[in-house]
Formats: structure tokens, sequence, C-alpha cells
């Protein structure tokens, strides 16, 4: 999991997914929730995202494999 820099949107990875996806949330401005689910990154059947972070300028840079 990681944040965007402002905190106002979650990066998940799901890793048992088949595919595996990065879905993106967005966290209320209390911090305690998260709504509109949206599907970011679809990896394919041949990718494996994994082991990402979000860079200062909110750029999400992930892991791939295979």
């Amino acid at each position: 999991m990681a944040f965007s820099p402002d905190e106002k949107i979650l990066y998940v990875v799901e890793s048992r997914a088949e595919p595996r996806t990065i879905l993106a949330f967005d966290v209320a401005s209390s911090g305690d929730r998260v709504s509109n689910r949206r599907l970011l990154i679809d990896s394919g059947p041949h990718g494996t995202p994994d082991g990402f972070r979000v860079d200062i300028d909110g750029n999400l840079w992930c892991g791939w494999g295979m």
C-alpha cells in the first residue's frame, strides 16, 4: 500500500488476483475511510506488479516481474 503525497489517494496491489492489479481509492478528509475503488493498472496475463512507491511529484513507481 502507498499514499499519494497529499494522502488523498491510497494505492493497493491485489497480489493474489489474477491478473494482478493496482487499485486506487479516495481517502476521506477525516482519514478514516476510503471510497471510489477503481482499477488503476491491470498487469495483464504476464505482469506481476509489486513493491511500489510514490515520489514527491505523485508518480507511482512499480517493481515489475515476469
